[in-house]
């Protein structure tokens, strides 16, 4: 008895082994896969970029920001962001701005962010330059803190399905932040926020829409409840 027993656990630890190193195998060729892809475009890429193509530009400048076929290189990236974002390629605009946010291959220059972003949100319509604009109202950042402000532009990019914008605007109803407390409509962004719940999560883990509704329903009554569903699924309608 004492004998299966071991072998028992021996074939079950044996077995165990296998299916890690299988699965380490598979990710390991994943993402050789992937690097290779990268690089593919990056010389593809390349040329036009230097030939003055504004997605192009952009391509190679994100590849270089985030080491993704090729060796990370800030200054490059910002190099090339700047180049596609004086063309007027939004998502350019976006990224060049949370670089001098974060002062990645630049100087820190909040300022420069925020004309950056402004540019992207207003011009280009970009989510991620609406969201980064709520977050520089909302905290301050090199402008007057402005709930009311950062409301508005977290409500745009809340409404182009930004995640991180959809549990603000949920917070910021359920909290009363320069709106009227409205607990169905807190239900109904953080229902919105549920399927970009990673993306929310990305940028802060606190941002966990799922975790926040279920808070929120202890505070609400159940015909609060059924209007929070209502518009949620009245609001998946009209899009």
């Amino acid at each position: 008895m004492k004998h299966f027993l071991i072998a028992t656990i021996a074939a079950v630890f044996l077995t165990w082994l296998t299916i890690w190193y299988l699965s380490d195998q598979v990710a390991i060729e994943e993402k050789a896969a992937r690097e290779t892809a990268y690089l593919a475009q990056f010389k593809v890429m390349k040329p036009r970029a230097e030939k003055g193509e504004a997605k192009a530009q952009y391509i190679i400048a994100r590849l270089y920001h985030e080491g993704k076929g090729v060796g990370k290189n800030l200054k490059a990236a910002a190099r090339l962001y700047t180049k596609a974002a004086d063309k007027g390629h939004a998502s350019a605009s976006a990224r060049l701005g949370s670089m001098y946010e974060k002062g990645e291959g630049v100087k820190k220059d909040v300022f420069k962010a925020i004309e950056w972003y402004r540019l992207a949100a207003v011009l280009g319509g970009n989510a991620d330059a609406q969201f980064a604009l709520g977050q520089v109202y909302f905290n301050g950042r090199g402008v007057q803190t402005d709930y009311a402000e950062s409301f508005a532009w977290n409500l745009k990019a809340a409404r182009q399905g930004h995640g991180a914008a959809q549990f603000l605007i949920g917070s910021m109803y359920q909290d009363g932040w320069s709106v009227k407390s409205d607990y169905p409509e807190a239900y109904m962004w953080y229902t919105l926020a549920i399927p970009n719940a990673e993306q929310a999560k990305a940028f802060d883990p606190i941002y966990d829409p799922v975790n926040a509704r279920k808070k929120l329903m202890t505070r609400m009554n159940k015909f609060q409840i059924s209007q929070g569903e209502r518009k949620a699924k009245e609001y998946k309608g009209r899009r």
